[in-house]
C-alpha cells in the first residue's frame, strides 16, 4: 500500500470524508446486515450521535449503506452496499489494519487540510 494509492482511493470515493465515515464503513464492512438502533451504532463506532447521524445520511446518499426501516421506530437495519464501487471494498481492506487506518486518517487529513479554502491575511497582515 502507497500513500498514492490512498489518494486515488479517496479520489474515487469523494462521500468518504473523515474519520466517523471511515469507522462506520468499516463497522458495516464487518456487520454488513445490522438490526441497530443510531445510539447503539454511535457507541460501537465511538462517536457521538450528532455526526454518526450525519455521516450515515452522507454514506445513504452516496448508495454505499441502505436503510431498512425496522417494526420499532428507534431500530433500523443497515445493509452495507459497496458492490458498485471496488474502491470502497479495497478502501476499507487497507484500513482494516492499524498502519493502513492510520494511513488513512493521514491522507483524509492532508484531503481536508489541501481542500480547506486559505485565511485571507490575518491581523498581523494589516
Amino acid at each position: 500500500m502507497t500513500v498514492q494509492r490512498l489518494h486515488e482511493l479517496l479520489e474515487r470515493i469523494s462521500s468518504v470524508q473523515d474519520q466517523t465515515d471511515v469507522d462506520l464503513l468499516l463497522f458495516f464492512f464487518r456487520h454488513p446486515n445490522a438490526l441497530l438502533t443510531v445510539e447503539f451504532l454511535a457507541a460501537a463506532v465511538g462517536h457521538h450521535r450528532e455526526q454518526v447521524e450525519a455521516s450515515l445520511e452522507g454514506l445513504i446518499d452516496a448508495g454505499l449503506i441502505q436503510r431498512v426501516k425496522g417494526r420499532t421506530v428507534a431500530a433500523h437495519s443497515f445493509l452495507f452496499r459497496p458492490a458498485a464501487q471496488e474502491s470502497v471494498v479495497a478502501l476499507l481492506q487497507i484500513a482494516s489494519s492499524r498502519p493502513g487506518r492510520l494511513a488513512l486518517l493521514e491522507a483524509l487529513q492532508q484531503r481536508a487540510t489541501h481542500d480547506a479554502p486559505q485565511a485571507k491575511g490575518t491581523a498581523y497582515d494589516r
